[in-house]
């Protein structure tokens, strides 16, 4: 996902995934978060094998990401063949 805020404070890239933790600034309407959102994400990427990240996006504001490891089932119930999706990489 990719938002069109202010970006990530440098240094804080892993510190935003901890819970309670707030960004620098408000949401649009004037509230703040609650800082468990990404928290959530991170925790349930992590339970499946993978991990979040974000990192500020080129042009302004921050992207989003996580990945999860593809398993295919020992007794699939079809021989397609499903590829990987591409690598996220940092614009910067």
């Amino acid at each position: 996902m990719r938002d069109s805020g202010a970006g990530i404070l440098d240094g804080e890239e892993e510190s935003i995934f901890e819970r309670f933790h707030t960004a620098r600034g408000q949401l649009r309407d004037g509230r703040g978060g609650t800082g468990l959102g990404l928290a959530i994400v991170s925790t349930i990427a992590r339970a499946h094998g993978g991990r979040a990240f974000a990192f500020n996006a080129r042009g302004g504001g921050a992207a989003f990401c996580f990945v999860i490891p593809f398993i295919p089932a020992e007794n699939s119930a079809t021989d397609e063949k499903v590829s990987a999706p591409p690598a996220v990489e940092d614009d910067d």
